[in-house]
């Protein structure tokens, strides 16, 4: 675990300058931070994944699915004491990259939050795609999906890579 750990912590800080990683990498930390989780939520977290191997290479930005992972864990999954449920579904459709994460809980809007996490990566998406992505949470039935689309995101198409 020291070792997830300490590759959490290289992920942060390698590269400091790049904005953008590819979706490969970023699985990469997210199956270390949620390796620790477990040691925290134990049975509690029941994940699964659904990854399109075409999107692997593209590339998002740096913190992008972490932090839309952290969040779902830290207020949705944590709090509650039974199982909860994460999901990440990564696929391209219709020239658009879209990344989803569903964890099991509440949207709760709360004008004192606080967080900036997810207002700061609707800026950098503007930043590097403008006018073409957008980061949304919404709630669904007993699920909040928090949802990053970048549009003219292909394989095939280099222009999606900042």
């Amino acid at each position: 675990m020291l070792g997830k750990f300490a590759a959490t912590l290289r992920y942060q800080f390698a590269d400091a300058p790049q904005a953008a990683v590819t979706l490969a990498d970023a699985l990469k930390t997210v199956h270390d931070y949620l390796e620790l989780t477990r040691l925290q939520l134990g049975a509690r977290l029941s994940y699964s994944e659904q990854i399109d191997p075409l999107a692997l290479p593209l590339q998002a930005p740096k913190f992008s699915l972490p932090l839309l992972i952290e969040n779902a864990i830290n207020h949705g999954l944590a709090p509650r004491p039974q199982v909860g449920i994460l999901h990440i579904d990564i696929r391209i459709q219709a020239d658009t990259l879209q990344m989803v994460v569903r964890n099991s809980g509440q949207l709760i809007e709360r004008a004192n939050a606080g967080g900036i996490g997810l207002s700061n990566l609707q800026r950098r998406l503007q930043l590097m795609y403008p006018g073409a992505a957008s980061c949304n949470l919404c709630a669904d039935g007993d699920s909040v999906l928090a949802r990053v689309r970048i549009e003219h995101c292909t394989p095939s198409n280099s222009s999606c890579n900042p």
